[in-house]
């Protein structure tokens, strides 16, 4: 189980120009923001299935609601007895 941070929504400022003959797509250069989210994922070697959700923050609670809300349900569903987590360091997995 692992965090990826600061996943940035972007648009651009410029619309992007079709590509022409012997011309690529055009992309904008320049974009604005519009905000920041965190991926929670998981995953389960046996089955190779990966759960996830997204956070607006990075926090031992949302870490907790991960683990409550998603992991721990998907397991009772499918009778699993024991979950086993591999974390780093990071102080998002410490009260």
């Amino acid at each position: 189980m692992d965090e990826k941070t600061s996943i940035q929504a972007r648009v651009g400022l410029h619309p992007n120009k079709a590509a022409g003959v012997k011309q690529p797509v055009h992309f904008a250069a320049r974009y604005g923001r519009i905000g920041a989210t965190h991926l929670f994922a998981a995953l389960s070697v046996a089955e190779g299935l990966i759960y996830g959700c997204c956070r607006l923050a990075k926090t031992f609670l949302d870490f907790q609601g991960f683990l409550l809300e998603v992991l721990i349900p998907e397991a009772i569903r499918r009778g699993v007895r024991h979950i086993y987590l591999i974390l780093d360091n990071g102080s998002t997995h410490a009260p």
